[in-house]
């Protein structure tokens, strides 16, 4: 129960810090192209990344795009900075 609050008051955060974002810019292309690319993310069945694909492209797509924000698959920025700050 304590974690299905703190994920809604970290929803409700994004979306306030996203909506004062969009509300400070005033560049049209920027905007669109924002909307595009979340649009994108949002439809993952039908979205931009998935045009073209087969179906089974789409399934191993879809596995990979949903591990890819499982906390247990991330790397810290300090951590990749520490390996690649030389190249960096």
């Amino acid at each position: 129960m304590f974690s299905a609050l703190l994920s809604v008051n970290l929803i409700a955060h994004l979306k306030e810090e996203f909506h004062d974002l969009i509300d400070t810019k005033q560049d049209e292309k920027l905007l669109l192209a924002n909307y595009q690319l979340i649009h994108g993310f949002v439809d993952n069945e039908n979205g931009a990344m998935c045009l073209g694909l087969s179906k089974s492209q789409r399934e191993e797509f879809l596995i990979s795009w949903d591990g890819d924000f499982k906390k247990e698959n991330l790397v810290s920025y300090k951590e990749v900075v520490s390996k690649l700050g030389k190249w960096l």
